[in-house]
Formats: C-alpha cells, structure tokens, sequence
C-alpha cells in the first residue's frame, strides 16, 4: 500500500475506482490474464475475443454465454471479487472452447481418454495412450504422471488450471510454456502448474 493510500485508509478514504492505482492493477490482472489465455489457446482468435469481453465486462459475458440455462449467483460465489470472477470466466471460455476439460476426482481411466484425446493441443502429440496402459493406475494423479512422462517426447505437458474446485480441468500446452503460465497465474493469485 502506498503512502497516500495508507492515510486514506487510516481517514476512512476509499480510493475511486477511476484512480490510477486500481487501473495499474487491474490493467496488469487482465493484461496477464490475457497472456494465459493467448498461450493456453495458441492464439485463437475465438478465445481472445471472448476473453476480452470477460475482462471488460464479465455480466455481459455471463448473459450472452448462460442466456438459456442462467448459472449460480455469481456476486455470491465469488463474494464480489471481480478478478476471481474473470479468472474463472476465463477458464469458462476456455473450456467452451476445448482447450480446456474438467475431471472429478473420481473420474476413472476411460473417462480421462474420453476427455484428454478431446483436448485441443492433442492431435499434435503422436504418444499413443490406451486405457490398458493405465490399469492398475486408481487416481487421477498416477494417471498425469504417465501421461506426461509419454507426451514429453513430442514436447508438450499436461497441466491443470487451478479454480479451486474437487477436480481437475486440464489442458495441453508445450512444455518451454509451462514456466511462464506457471509464473503468470502466481502474479494474479492462482495456480497453474504441471499434472500429477
């Protein structure tokens, strides 16, 4: 906190969303997110058109998206943090998009198939994975870790993207990638990292 924002603070002075401290920080927050989306995606232009509307404004996305199947309240789950609102939105988009599939954590090994050979990203890894290569592998977990030591030889890892849920939405990306998207998701408060 600033200097000036911590005598505001002490006189009960909020600080106008219109002050440039709060567009510094919530320029950077979309700006990084946008770069998540752009290399998570490969640079559709699908995804970065609708990712730009979740950032500058998430209500009319959520019109748009859920016209006819209205979702939960989203100002009560998210408790009226608008950036924890766009990075699930985000995932949202990604997710309608295929660069993106949720697995419960019950999920068994014909489900996981059925869902990673789904995922964008997958037709450019030649590592061939059938269902009989993961018996005897019960969780997810032990899953990951096979696959990702099968797709490291075309260059790519399984990663999940953290929305704090009981499961685990993956996607593909390449490996040289997974710092940065690793790094970039910390710099807004989340998780991206490597599954397994």
């Amino acid at each position: 906190m600033s200097f000036i924002n911590g005598i505001k603070s002490v006189f009960g002075i909020k600080p106008k969303k219109t002050e440039p401290l709060y567009k510094i920080e919530q320029i950077v927050f979309s700006e990084t997110v946008t770069k998540i989306a752009s290399v998570i995606s490969d640079n559709d232009k699908n995804v970065l058109e609708k990712a730009d509307l979740v950032l500058k404004d998430p209500d009319k996305y959520i019109l748009e998206r859920y016209i006819d199947n209205p979702p939960i309240d989203f100002e009560f789950a998210f408790k009226n943090d608008v950036q924890d609102k766009q990075w699930w939105l985000i995932h949202d988009v990604l997710t309608d998009n295929d660069y993106i599939h949720y697995l419960d954590w019950k999920d068994d090994a014909g489900i996981f198939l059925t869902e990673f050979d789904a995922l964008k990203g997958r037709d450019k890894i030649s590592a061939v994975v059938a269902e009989k290569d993961l018996d005897g592998k019960d969780e997810l977990t032990e899953i990951f870790t096979y696959v990702n030591s099968m797709i490291e030889q075309d260059n790519y890892v399984l990663c999940v993207y953290d929305i704090d849920a009981d499961g685990y939405p993956i996607f593909l990306t390449k490996k040289e990638n997974l710092p940065l998207l690793t790094e970039s998701a910390e710099k807004v408060g989340h998780r991206i990292g490597r599954a397994g």
